[in-house]
Order: structure tokens, then sequence, then C-alpha cells
């Protein structure tokens, strides 16, 4: 696998372990009764999202199936 997929897999688990954090209300308490939780459901899905393509890419290009 490249770097550039495996700083995409990591980058991908950092977004959706923060975006956890937030949905959870483990972190960033909400201010003028905002809820952190739809950041954090986003953030959830945006990194889910990428996590799964990044990883489909690296397993494409480790079984050498990149065309």
């Amino acid at each position: 696998m490249g770097i550039g997929i495996r700083f995409g897999l990591l980058v991908s688990a950092i977004v959706t372990g923060f975006g956890l954090v937030l949905a959870s209300g483990l972190a960033l308490h909400p201010m003028d009764g905002q809820l952190p939780s739809d950041w954090g459901w986003s953030l959830v899905m945006m990194g889910g999202a990428s996590l799964l393509a990044f990883s489909y890419v690296g397993w494409r290009r480790v079984t050498g199936r990149t065309n």
C-alpha cells in the first residue's frame, strides 16, 4: 500500500473517532443550547465513507487489481 493510502486511512480513522467523541458528548460541551451531536454524526459519516473508500482502493492495490 502506498503512503498516501495509509495516510488517508489514518486521517479517516481520526475523523471518525473524533466524530464519535463529539456525538457521544464527551468533548466540546454545548454552548448556548447547541448540540454537538449534529457535528459528531456528520463527522462519523464523512470519516466512515472516506475510510471505506481508502480501504477499498488500498485493497485493490494490494491484490493487484488496479485496472
